[in-house]
């Protein structure tokens, strides 16, 4: 899960490095399993299944990283809101 603060405005990962970054994972996954010589060669549909799942997991993480964001949006509004009121508050303080 992405970990952002809270004046980070960096975009997300770009589709060309989530590719990258499914592409590097089934390669580590299919070298850890090449024992034998049998499987220096993967079934396609092993491969398959695992890019499908890294770009389901991918997706799932980028709708949670999107609802944590609106989270924090919504807090930071509430305590922007909450410092305008106590800052009116002192303004009419030093004014009457």
């Amino acid at each position: 899960m992405r970990s952002k603060c809270c004046g980070d405005t960096s975009p997300t990962p770009s589709t060309l490095t989530r590719k990258t970054i499914i592409r590097t994972s089934v390669l580590q996954i299919r070298d850890g399993t090449s024992g034998s010589s049998a499987a220096s060669v993967p079934h396609p549909g092993v491969t398959n299944a695992l890019v499908q799942r890294a770009k389901l997991l991918q997706e799932e993480n980028d709708e949670l990283y999107a609802v944590l964001r609106r989270n924090e949006t919504g807090k930071l509004d509430e305590e922007v809101k909450a410092l305008r009121r106590v800052l009116g508050k002192l303004e009419r303080s030093l004014r009457g």
